[in-house]
């Protein structure tokens, strides 16, 4: 087996930092079940365009990554903050 490694740009949509924290802490728990985790995060300094965060995301296989596994993730994601 093969570590999956991948960056993944994430955007905040308004203003909700605690909101969007809360999502990540959410979505990164679902992650860690399938032996998922956030070895790095770069969060944005200033207002912009681009990214709020790009986080670099590990998985021990293409398996743990599934999408019957990352099921879950989509429904943390329906209720990210808007």
């Amino acid at each position: 087996m093969r570590p999956v490694c991948l960056v993944v740009s994430l955007w905040l949509k308004g203003d909700d930092v605690a909101g969007f924290e809360a999502f990540e802490r959410a979505a990164a728990g679902i992650m860690a079940k399938h032996g998922g985790r956030i070895e790095n995060v770069v969060r944005r300094s200033e207002p912009g365009e681009g990214p709020f965060e790009v986080h670099v995301v590990t998985f021990p296989s293409e398996a743990a990554l599934s999408p019957r596994r990352t099921v879950n993730c989509v429904d943390v994601t329906r209720r990210a903050p808007a």
